[in-house]
């Protein structure tokens, strides 16, 4: 009995040792690992964490980006503003300084013609056709302006004549219109004729000397001015002789004149209501 108890408990001895030994060799093994449910749990959801993880990196670079664009859109329309009011004080200081340089040549006209009083107007619009030459200033029966009143630069070259006027309002019919005709002398030689508009000439913002004398001794050059009447002081400048050729009778000559004032450059004119004949 006492053998078969000493069996029994040998047996159970071997078997406890044999378990230890398993357990033992199976911590070793398994050491740092995780047990078998953590692991499953763990290998289903490690991708759809990563993929969270990417796509919550993604949506912050996203506001970031869409924060920065919005920031420096923010940025570009401040610039554009702040470069479109620097541009408009450029252009209010250049017009002031254009309209102090005109002021200043006009007072130098005035104290050579201290008998006329004008009236200072903006030009508004042109139209120009092959009939016609004419535009409209910003000044009209309500500051003293009337038909046929001589327009002229602040340096005294003639622009051309009101011929309609309105209220705030007046048309001018420029020098190169076929309308127009003006007594006038070349400045050097003296040579009196009569300045007038052709259609042929008004195309190209010229207009013709005519009625010259047989023996007129014009050159390429020479200054063209009023010779005066009723509606044009005397002394204003036409413009300078840019042609002399033969008539179609070829016994006397004509002229070609150009214009000292270009009409389409114009922005500003001065109307004289008053000039002692």
């Amino acid at each position: 009995m006492k053998k078969i108890f000493s069996n029994k408990s040998r047996l159970v001895m071997i078997a406890a040792v044999c378990i230890a030994v398993i357990i033992g060799v199976t911590g070793v093994i398994l050491a740092g690992r995780a047990g078998v449910f953590t692991n499953i749990i763990n290998t289903v959801t490690t991708p759809v964490k990563t993929l969270v993880t990417g796509v919550a990196v993604k949506v912050e670079e996203l506001y970031d980006y869409m924060y920065g664009f919005d920031e420096l859109k923010a940025e570009n329309e401040l610039l554009k503003k702040q470069i479109a009011e620097m541009e408009s004080e450029v252009r209010d200081a250049t017009a002031l300084t254009e309209e102090n340089t005109r002021l200043r040549t006009l007072l130098g006209l005035k104290e050579d013609h201290d008998d006329y009083e004008m009236e200072i107007a903006s030009v508004v619009s042109y139209d120009s056709s092959n009939w016609n030459s004419t535009f409209t200033i910003s000044k009209g029966s309500n500051s003293g302006i009337e038909a046929n009143m001589c327009v002229i630069t602040e340096a005294g070259y003639v622009v051309g004549i009101v011929t309609e006027t309105g209220l705030n309002w007046s048309t001018v019919t420029a020098i190169t219109d076929v309308d127009t005709e003006i007594g006038a002398v070349a400045f050097r030689s003296g040579d009196i004729g009569v300045a007038e508009g052709d259609f042929q000439l008004m195309e190209e913002g010229l207009l013709r000397l005519s009625y010259l004398p047989t023996d007129a001794e014009l050159l390429n050059g020479d200054d063209v001015l009023t010779s005066g009447g009723e509606l044009y002081p005397q002394g204003l400048v036409l413009g300078t002789i840019k042609d002399v050729l033969p008539e179609d009778s070829g016994v006397n000559k004509y002229a070609v004149i150009e214009p000292a004032a270009k009409v389409e450059n114009l922005t500003q004119v001065f109307v004289v209501t008053y000039f002692e004949q």
